[in-house]
């Protein structure tokens, strides 16, 4: 059963009840007339809410917690089976719309998160052709530097600090990949005045790329 038949089904208990409930709040739908297709679950719900809240002596039975409810009628209703019987269904229901509401904020949560991780992937792909495309450039003119570095630190400061980025690209650009002196196999190949060199040439170049 649904929780929506339970409603209805419910509804209907107090609704037959309605002779000896004329002092509660009233019940409005007749469930017999509207029928299960098109019976108004949530005006429903609405009503059922206060003539509840009105057969335990609360204002509003929806800002007490559940244990303080069910001590009511424990103690109010335990010499009445029927009605005891009928508030438990009622209080059952609503447990089993706060679950499925937590279960569908769960799949939002879970669709948000996966939205969050595409839009990353993409966004990622997007950042990986960027620095290809510029570290072929820096190649190309065969700096002696980490090329793909240089450019993922220097994007990766303009997301922050895009002034900063800026200077440092072209006054130092070590900042973001060292010069290399070694070659592969670990030979010394630049001095450190050689090195102070190519990291001016290498901002001259890039302040053209870049800036």
């Amino acid at each position: 059963m649904t929780i929506s038949e339970k409603i209805f089904q419910i509804y209907q208990q107090f609704y037959d009840q309605r002779s000896v409930l004329q002092e509660a709040p009233p019940l409005t739908v007749n469930p017999a007339v509207v029928g299960m297709r098109d019976f108004p679950v949530e005006q429903a719900m609405t009503e059922l809410n206060a003539l509840v809240s009105y057969l335990l002596g609360r204002a509003d039975v929806r800002k007490i917690s559940f244990g303080d409810a069910l001590n009511i009628v424990d103690s109010a209703y335990a010499d009445q089976p029927f009605w005891r019987d009928l508030l438990l269904d009622y209080f059952d229901v609503v447990l089993s719309q706060r679950e499925e509401a937590y279960i569908q904020k769960g799949k939002e949560l879970q669709q948000q998160s996966e939205n969050v991780i595409d839009e990353i992937v993409r966004f990622e792909a997007k950042r990986a052709a960027v620095v290809r495309f510029f570290a072929d450039k820096i190649r190309e003119a065969k700096f002696r530097v980490d090329a793909s570095l240089l450019v993922y630190n220097y994007i990766k400061m303009m997301g922050h600090d895009a002034a900063k980025a800026k200077a440092e690209v072209v006054a130092n650009p070590a900042y973001f990949a060292p010069i290399q002196v070694k070659d592969e196999t670990g030979r010394k190949v630049l001095t450190p005045a050689q090195a102070r060199e190519e990291n001016k040439r290498l901002g001259q170049f890039l302040k053209k790329l870049f800036v």
